[in-house]
């Protein structure tokens, strides 16, 4: 479905209008390819009145990947393609970059340094770097940790409540950095979204087949299994990680990077130096960071990049998560026999996915 917008919308229009021979008759081409990564699951969805990029939004709410769980898809550009795929995709993608000294960085505030040595050495220098604040009652609120789903289907008259556990998940995952770390502590997270009655309930409504099994029209599926529980639960886990993670500098000259790519970023750590545990790496501010945007401005002839770059989860766990071993989310299920007639003064809201786009 992407790559039809992105052929119709991205591709033809500049393939008619802009020219494809020079005044030499050598051929151009000022397409872009756009890289999709394989999702599960199949759809018949009619976009309701989106421009191309809102489409593809669209979609990527709906997308589910069969690799990669976290299903965070978003859609971008970069100087030599498009992409519609999942920040795990890019992690697995871009991994190894983190470690050629290209995209290696300092966070420093020294002075300027004209000398060749001290250009080389400025264009691996981060600085005014601002660090990404904390607050435990807004991820509590944003249903960072512990979220509900449940599938009510009319045809058999019961609700199939389902409960996601982000601290249960979070390694599976290919995260962008090796070692990832919850904001809080496990227990803190058990204590306060542990009771997930308490937790905000969204609802959709079974007109589909179960995980695993045909679809028949039969018996009155309109549709394959669509992963609505997985990507409700998972989406909006990703979006806010991210964001609350995010951080941003200043890069001098110019630079290779683009979204996606992975950058490794030396903090040192800001405590006292008498400390018998001090190092000088921040293990979890600092270390595998992926860009997310870049913006190059050239003012008096002096050349500055601001990247805003994010680890998702934060760095300096004690648990190792190996490259790769990515596994569906969890969740823990209970089905109840409940009277779905609803008095004149209710309602349910239908709800068949949720996160935000990128």
């Amino acid at each position: 479905m992407v790559e039809t917008i992105y052929d119709e919308y991205y591709k033809k229009p500049v393939e008619e209008h802009c020219p494809n021979k020079d005044k030499d008759n050598n051929n151009l081409s000022f397409t872009k390819p756009i890289i999709v990564e394989p999702t599960t699951s199949k759809f018949t969805i009619c976009v309701p009145s989106l421009s191309p990029e809102r489409a593809i939004q669209f979609l990527g709410r709906r997308a589910y990947s069969e690799k990669n769980h976290g299903s965070f898809f978003m859609f971008f550009e970069t100087r030599e393609n498009f992409y519609f795929c999942t920040q795990e995709y890019l992690t697995n993608l871009n991994r190894l970059k983190s470690i050629e000294p290209v995209y290696q960085f300092e966070y420093s505030h020294g002075k300027d340094d004209n000398s060749p040595e001290g250009q080389d050495r400025a264009q691996q220098i981060i600085s005014n770097a601002t660090f990404p604040s904390m607050n435990s009652v807004e991820a509590i609120k944003a249903q960072a940790y512990s979220s509900r789903v449940s599938e009510v289907d009319l045809l058999n008259r019961n609700i199939s409540h389902y409960y996601y556990h982000y601290k249960d998940n979070y390694l599976g995952y290919d995260n962008i950095d090796e070692r990832p770390q919850l904001q809080n502590s496990k227990t803190f997270i058990e204590q306060t979204t542990g009771d997930v009655e308490h937790i905000s309930e969204s609802y959709v409504f079974k007109d589909y087949a179960g995980i695993g099994e045909p679809y028949e029209q039969k018996v009155n599926y309109d549709r394959q299994y669509p992963y609505y529980k997985e990507t409700m639960s998972t989406k909006p886990v990703f979006d806010y990680h991210m964001k609350k993670a995010m951080m941003t500098g200043n890069i001098k000259g110019r630079n290779t990077l683009i979204p996606g790519d992975i950058i490794d970023v030396l903090i040192p750590e800001y405590t006292v130096t008498s400390m018998k545990k001090h190092v000088a790496g921040d293990q979890y501010f600092g270390g595998p960071q992926m860009v997310t945007g870049i913006d190059h401005r050239i003012v008096d002839n002096v050349w500055n990049c601001k990247i805003a770059y994010s680890k998702n989860t934060r760095g300096g766990g004690l648990e190792k998560n190996k490259p790769g071993t990515s596994s569906p989310p969890s969740l823990d299920s209970r089905v109840t026999n409940e009277d779905l007639t609803l008095a004149p003064d209710q309602d349910i809201t239908s709800e068949t996915s949720t996160g935000n786009e990128s």
